[in-house]
């Protein structure tokens, strides 16, 4: 995956998004997606509105540090280590 020219400090990214991920993120965290498009084949044009009738993960009610921690064990670690 490219990221364009990166030609100055800071000018980087950290990750970057599928439609299928972006979309399950937006879903997880309550929210009813509209739409979903490319906008010149790269970059997402994203609509969506809180879905007063979900039921949001408790995971969003972290700290920052928490938070951070808790993506990493359960949606990172929780694809690459089999649950036994």
């Amino acid at each position: 995956m490219l990221f364009g020219t990166q030609m100055y400090q800071g000018d980087f990214h950290y990750t970057y998004f599928t439609e299928i991920l972006l979309s399950g993120l937006l879903t997880k965290s309550g929210f009813r997606i509209i739409h979903i498009r490319t906008n010149e084949s790269w970059l997402f044009e994203v609509s969506a509105v809180n879905n007063e009738d979900s039921c949001v993960d408790p995971i969003f009610h972290l700290d920052d540090r928490e938070f951070i921690q808790s993506v990493f064990e359960n949606f990172y670690l929780g694809h690459l280590i089999p649950k036994q």
